[in-house]
């Protein structure tokens, strides 16, 4: 036990700054959308501070009982949840270049839908986006998901929302800085031809409220009514029946014109969970 009045006093500010720290966490942090990166940083506090009050010599008996006692039931009871604690499934994907990156995190007992994060220092993420269907489906404990960079600035999150391997759904990260507004409208700026760059035999062309997609002798149809808008820089276009799934993103030099078309590449993806080569489009 310590005596040292110093140390005492360090001891006894040390604990009660960390007790404010789990307060702020549970009380301001988590209804404002912040949370803990790691959960075992929770734990981690818990024990230093039961250790710290323990280190402290208390004369009066009993209070130092009564202390030690309270300290014995929270060693239980933070041991019990960190013993049975849900699995919890964290994701952290970089770009290339190390510049950005995207996490995601997934409890596979409960029943909440898997979150992205946004890292808001070393160890808390502020909650950005949530991945639909994955409150019934943990696509991160079933390795069912796929994240690919395009451009360096843009992730496209692929993921099964169901244990049907054709419930593919997609969520898109965008880094890239932007003068534009943000109703502006990817899928209107889109009308128009697109050709690939390396095979001319492949197209896209928009017109109205449809989308033809020319690949490999063959035609697919889309409705623009069901293309799903990812921010201004990526469009999903949903297949159905024989018709897959396209990804479509903005390369970094496209811009929307005064007449709202895109000028510039884009790139096409199939949406897959498989490993996919994209191509480059321009418009004809």
């Amino acid at each position: 036990m310590i005596r040292n009045r110093k140390i005492k006093w360090l001891l006894l500010v040390s604990s009660f700054l960390l007790f404010l720290f789990q307060a702020v966490l549970i009380g301001i942090a988590k209804p404002r959308g912040y949370t803990l990166l790691y959960d075992w940083v929770f734990y981690l506090v818990n024990y230093t501070i039961i250790v710290m009050i323990l280190l402290i010599y208390i004369q009066n008996s009993f209070i130092r009982w009564t202390v030690r006692m309270t300290a014995v039931i929270v060693i239980v009871s933070t041991t019990v949840f960190l013993v049975f604690r849900e699995d919890v499934h964290l994701v952290v994907d970089r770009s290339e270049d190390g510049r950005h990156e995207v996490i995601l995190k997934e409890y596979s007992s409960r029943k909440q839908e898997t979150i992205s994060l946004k890292r808001a220092g070393w160890i808390f993420g502020r909650q950005t986006d949530l991945l639909t269907g994955s409150s019934d489906y943990k696509t991160l404990k079933e390795d069912t998901y796929k994240i690919e960079w395009h451009f360096g600035d843009t992730a496209v999150i692929t993921y099964q929302a169901s244990p049907d391997k054709n419930s593919l759904q997609q969520e898109v990260v965008n880094f890239r800085p932007s003068s534009y507004v943000s109703y502006q409208n990817a899928v209107v700026g889109l009308m128009g031809e697109w050709v690939d760059r390396n095979q001319p035999e492949h197209a896209l062309q928009a017109e109205g409220s449809q989308f033809v997609y020319a690949r490999d002798g063959e035609l697919f149809y889309y409705r623009a009514v069901d293309a799903e808008q990812h921010g201004i820089f990526a469009v999903t276009l949903k297949g159905y029946e024989q018709n897959p799934s396209l990804t479509i993103v903005l390369s970094p030099e496209a811009e929307f014109g005064d007449d709202n078309l895109i000028d510039g590449s884009i790139t096409i993806h199939p949406v897959s969970l498989e490993k996919e080569d994209g191509a480059v489009f321009e418009r004809e």
